[in-house]
């Protein structure tokens, strides 16, 4: 049984509007415009021609040994980049890392546009706090664009969306993305 502020996405501004708080690292809120919302704001993360640049925040788990999905909308402009997580318990202790090809990565080229990542994770009994850190590969003059971050209890679909708060605005989440298409030759 849970509470109901365990319901819906427990991630804090993964929508990066306003400010980036809770958000901490190497990002910057942008104007990411999409249809219906030209006023959408997404994360960017910049290359810096080495090494990987990275933005942090954190989420408690209301569900210790849970099974939760993770979900973002990624899109690469001429670099990669992905997702880290880390369990931490109680303590703040260091539990596990999870590298990006463990949770998901964009191809170093980037992408023609946006992609939908997901991927659950059944985390340790003792497991209290995940840190979700969206990653830029670092090329030079490239940038990878988050929007959309979202970490709920698995409810057995790994397409998630929850209903806006208000009457007046629609769900954030865009219907069809890039790697949800294909054309008639399958491409």
């Amino acid at each position: 049984m849970t509470d109901s502020a365990s319901l819906g996405n427990l991630v804090k501004n993964g929508t990066f509007d306003g400010d980036l708080a809770p958000w901490k690292g190497e990002g910057k809120a942008v104007s990411a415009p999409v249809p219906g919302d030209p006023a959408n704001q997404a994360l960017a993360i910049y290359g810096k021609g080495k090494g990987y640049c990275h933005e942090t925040a954190s989420a408690n788990l209301p569900v210790p040994g849970g099974t939760y999905l993770y979900t973002a909308w990624v899109r690469g402009d001429g670099m990669g980049g992905g997702s880290n997580l880390d369990e931490y318990d109680a303590d703040g202790k260091h539990l596990k890392n999870y590298m990006m090809l463990r949770v998901f990565a964009l191809p170093g080229t980037g992408t023609k546009g946006w992609n939908y990542v997901s991927k659950q994770f059944t985390f340790k009994p003792e497991t209290t706090t995940l840190a979700m850190t969206p990653v830029a590969e670092g090329k030079e003059g490239g940038r990878i664009l988050y929007d959309n971050l979202q970490l709920s209890l698995y409810r057995g679909c790994d397409y998630v969306a929850f209903a806006s708060v208000s009457d007046k605005e629609s769900s954030p989440v865009p219907l069809l993305c890039e790697n949800q298409l294909r054309d008639a030759e399958g491409g």
